[in-house]
């Protein structure tokens, strides 16, 4: 961390987490997350992988507990190694690190020597990825519909995804991956949130979700821009739903 208080300020009613990086800075997070207790599994994803992170998030949801830390995607820095050392994860269902994305197998064996159990969680592309997670988490009611080219207008659903587990499903802005339409195929009586605006969702991809017969319930969270789609995302409330 900055050592420097000019740099990184601290003031008696904010804590600022600084670093010079993404991977220091997510290590700095789970020291102050985890404290006092240990999670079930740490969460490795690629730094360089927005869209990889964003589709982790429901992993972090208990039951799996998870701390979620950075990787280039080629090896483990010695902060981060340091950090799954200190965490000592507990392990879910036997497993104490869950890799998701873009990240090299020799990330997993350093891990292996060192006593971790590990499970990778990938795909082709950030689509498929993400279309593996709700495997993983069997039980929600929702699902959150991104765009898969253009993170800016619905990242900010990865707060909510990351507290009650649903996941996040990637789509094109005129179609929808094949991976994705079989997910939202394979679950039940789902309400479906689309989160972001047609300049990056098109009302044709929100018409075929909407004709699925398992889809109970489709909304869309939009804006004129990111900033907006965030306000009204917070702000947003369904009558008919939790």
């Amino acid at each position: 961390m900055y050592q420097n208080s000019n740099r990184c300020p601290l003031t008696s009613n904010t804590t600022r987490i600084c670093s010079s990086n993404p991977v220091n800075t997510a290590v700095e997070v789970s020291k102050i997350v985890f404290t006092y207790m240990k999670p079930n599994a740490v969460i490795l994803v690629n730094k360089n992988e927005v869209f990889d992170g964003i589709a982790a998030a429901p992993l972090v949801h208990h039951p799996i507990n998870a701390s979620l830390l950075f990787t280039d995607g080629n090896m483990l820095s010695q902060e981060t190694l340091s950090e799954i050392f200190r965490l000592s994860p507990k392990g879910y269902k036997g497993i104490h690190v869950i890799l998701v994305g873009n990240i090299l197998r020799n990330i997993s064996l350093t891990l292996n020597y060192y006593g971790f159990r590990t499970h990778h969680i990938t795909g082709r592309n950030h689509f498929e990825t993400a279309c593996k997670i709700p495997s993983i988490r069997k039980e929600f009611k929702n699902i959150l519909i991104v765009s898969g080219n253009d993170y800016s207008e619905g990242i900010m659903a990865a707060y909510w995804s990351t507290h009650h587990g649903d996941p996040i499903l990637y789509v094109q802005r005129n179609s929808i991956p094949y991976c994705t339409l079989e997910s939202i195929k394979k679950m039940h009586d789902i309400n479906v949130y689309i989160i972001g605006s047609t300049k990056t969702i098109s009302d044709a991809v929100e018409k075929a979700i909407s004709q699925l017969e398992n889809v109970k319930r489709i909304d869309r969270i939009d804006g004129d821009t990111p900033y907006d789609i965030a306000v009204n995302f917070a702000k947003y409330k369904d009558s008919k739903n939790e």
